[in-house]
């Protein structure tokens, strides 16, 4: 085994136990203008911004790992996980920017979704983020369809139907990947007006051990739908 995969399996490792300022301060003590590094440090500094209380250093870490993210893909365009996280963190970053911003780099931030699943189709986590696209559109408040029609000729369009279809299949892929998969499913049920099953996967979310941020969002979140549920 090569030294490079040694450490880069090292650095998954830490991101894999949420150990995400230890992933970004070992990441950068290696070539970062290799791709698979660049990649990996993006990753890294965008789960970290999630843990992050100061909205500056939120955003910084943001825009830092999307540079890092586009000089992986701009080296390699090959590798699924590069065109997911570039999808993530373009997402991410472009919300920083304003709505107007954000709806605009929807068909990109789709684009590079869908080549993550074209890659790789066994992939859970891009399942994810494409259920997340489908459900954000379909959830769009007035205001922002209204900016969407505006921007495109063609809206780009997603339904709670298209969004649900994702989430199984990630679920399917590899049941347990991600708490948030849970709640997102109940969200689905919840919108579809399907309580018995909004109920199950809420409940499921409820019941996922805290581990990190994410953890307790998805707990959050499925304690207050819970009780929408009749």
């Amino acid at each position: 085994m090569t030294d490079l995969k040694v450490q880069l399996e090292k650095a998954d490792q830490l991101v894999e136990d949420n150990k995400y300022q230890d992933a970004v301060d070992f990441l950068k003590t290696l070539d970062v203008s290799n791709p698979e590094v660049s990649r990996r440090l993006g990753r890294a500094l965008f789960k970290l911004s999630g843990s992050e209380s100061n909205n500056a250093n939120k955003a910084q870490m943001i825009r830092d790992g999307y540079k890092f993210v586009s000089e992986s893909l701009e080296k390699d365009d090959t590798n699924f996980a590069t065109h997911k996280w570039y999808a993530i963190l373009l997402d991410a970053k472009s919300n920083l920017d304003g709505i107007k911003e954000r709806i605009t780099q929807l068909e990109n931030v789709k684009k590079h979704m869908m080549r993550a699943i074209e890659l790789n189709p066994e992939d859970p986590t891009s399942r994810y983020i494409l259920g997340e696209f489908a459900f954000g559109l379909a959830d769009l408040p007035w205001y922002q369809r209204k900016i969407v029609s505006t921007i495109f000729a063609t809206p780009p369009s997603g339904t709670y139907e298209e969004a649900l279809e994702s989430f199984l299949k990630a679920e399917s892929l590899e049941a347990d990947f991600y708490s948030m998969n849970k709640l997102m499913i109940g969200k689905c049920y919840y919108q579809l007006k399907n309580m018995e099953k909004a109920k199950e996967y809420l409940t499921k979310a409820v019941n996922i051990p805290v581990q990190n941020e994410d953890d307790r969002k998805c707990k959050s979140e499925a304690e207050s739908l819970l009780k929408k549920v009749k």
